[in-house]
């Protein structure tokens, strides 16, 4: 018989396949509809539970996050139920499902069927950049976990959908009691009774981030994994290490895909390290999820297809999959520049601290960030890349074509002029709107620069090209 259960509106909504699951109940999809159901666990009586997902729901529907990719509650289940209708997107599957290895599958093969790393890198920038949006207005999520997280169901898609959104609350309420899913609470959460915050979310985001990269719980090694039940309760309660812990090795793991490091950029490894070390006691000196959302981002922009296999690899790397050495690739770098403050490149590499570059009238900023560039695939370079500071980070404003030699195409999808100013600064091309040009990259003159502004004394971003064959890069 098909399970069934009803609205207060009088609808008999009949129930498909499980979407997900979070610290308080299920969700489930409506069969033919794009509706789905969260049915809480009742640990007490049932009155108490509903006055109190009430109130919740109401909290909720007060709060800003129409432009989110957030599930919104739709009407209260009647009785003998305690839960809630919500909105759904079509095609979408538990992250679980689909980016969590099942059991005896052959570990690589199907990480790179489901989309492989570049594809894990753009949900888990998108899911950040969700989270810290969430937190920008005031707003926690409470439990960040893969049963709360839907993905696209096509592989060559990345969007996201939170299906929780009775777990949100504004993180000045003091009276929200902390809810979590065993594995990816914060450890003030586990051990503490402490109230869920912007930091608790940022810890949770980050286990989920390693768990979905690297197919391994960061806190489960082998011999939890071999071991009885209570080494699984004290890894979840952050009684051991995490498994690359910088000096105490006694929960390494095998586990998951080999070679994690391969996988990363120097700042993801560095995030991972302080969420997992100094973080796991000191909430305040873990990234947030807005730093998780702009290094995931620049990880993205970092890869690029390698052409043995069907996999990605990192720029001037050799190929985390099958080996294969890079040949020459076209790199970009994304530069700030002050007005009369110039940056180089050679000043970035001088540097003491290689992610910050210092300017002669004192500024200091973030180095540039890199973009790898696929021979006869169009980049799009976004806000994200050209605007100093922007609304709509995803606004496409320019496209870059390399031909895998030393020709570039720029053309300006923007609504704004850009310049191209060659190495020497003796050429200075004026591209409008709609207009393109190509340039030459030859290896006695310095790199052109993509400059977004019609004023080059001004400040703004600027982007600039150079082909660079085998060799380790820093970000």
């Amino acid at each position: 018989m098909e399970a069934t259960v009803r609205d207060v509106r009088g609808r008999t909504l009949p129930l498909a396949e499980r979407l997900g699951h979070g610290a308080e109940g299920h969700v489930n999809r409506v069969r033919d509809s794009p509706l789905a159901v969260k049915r809480l666990f009742l640990r007490g009586s049932r009155a108490h539970h509903a006055g109190l997902l009430e109130e919740r729901l109401r909290a909720v529907a007060r709060m800003p996050i129409e432009d989110l990719p957030v599930a919104r509650p739709l009407v209260m289940l009647a009785e003998p139920d305690v839960g809630f209708v919500m909105e759904l997107l079509d095609d979408m599957v538990p992250l679980e499902q689909q980016m969590l290895p099942p059991y005896e599958v052959e570990l690589v093969a199907w990480y790179l069927a489901t989309g492989g790393l570049r594809r894990r890198l753009r949900v888990l920038a998108r899911l950040a950049g969700t989270l810290a949006a969430l937190h920008s207005r005031g707003v926690v999520y409470g439990d960040p976990s893969p049963g709360n997280v839907l993905v696209s169901e096509p592989t060559d898609q990345d969007q996201i959908w939170l299906v929780d959104p009775d777990n949100l609350a504004v993180e000045s309420d003091g009276s929200r009691s902390a809810v979590y899913t065993p594995g990816y609470g914060a450890p003030e959460l586990v051990s503490r009774g402490s109230r869920i915050s912007t930091l608790s979310d940022a810890f949770a985001f980050a286990v989920l981030a390693h768990h979905t990269l690297f197919a391994a719980h960061p806190f489960v090694g082998d011999e939890v994994d071999d071991g009885p039940v209570e080494l699984e309760e004290a890894a979840h309660a952050y009684r051991m290490p995490w498994i690359d812990h910088s000096e105490d090795r006694s929960n390494a793991s095998t586990l998951g895909l080999p070679g994690r490091q391969r996988l990363l950029t120097r700042t993801l490894t560095g995030y991972f390290r302080a969420t997992f070390e100094e973080g796991l006691r000191a909430p305040a000196r873990r990234p947030s999820c807005a730093d998780w959302a702009t290094a995931l981002w620049q990880a993205v922009d970092a890869l690029i297809s390698c052409r043995s296999c069907s996999g990605h690899r990192f720029a001037a790397r050799a190929c985390p999959w099958c080996g294969a050495t890079p040949g020459s690739d076209l790199v970009c770098r994304v530069w700030l520049h002050a007005g009369p403050d110039v940056f180089s490149l050679a000043r970035a590499e001088e540097a003491p601290d290689p992610g910050r570059v210092v300017g002669a009238r004192g500024w200091n900023i973030p180095a540039g960030e890199l973009v790898a560039i696929d021979s006869g695939r169009p980049f799009e370079l976004t806000a994200r890349h050209g605007e100093i500071r922007s609304d709509d980070p995803h606004r496409p404003l320019s496209t870059v074509s390399w031909d895998g030699g030393s020709r570039v195409r720029v053309a300006n999808v923007g609504v704004r002029a850009v310049l191209l100013v060659s190495g020497d600064g003796q050429v200075h091309r004026r591209l409008p709107p709609g207009r393109d040009a190509e340039i030459e990259l030859r290896p006695d003159v310095p790199p052109w620069r993509l400059c977004f502004t019609s004023d080059p004394l001004s400040p703004h971003r600027q982007v600039t090209f150079d082909v660079v064959g085998p060799a380790r890069t820093g970000r």
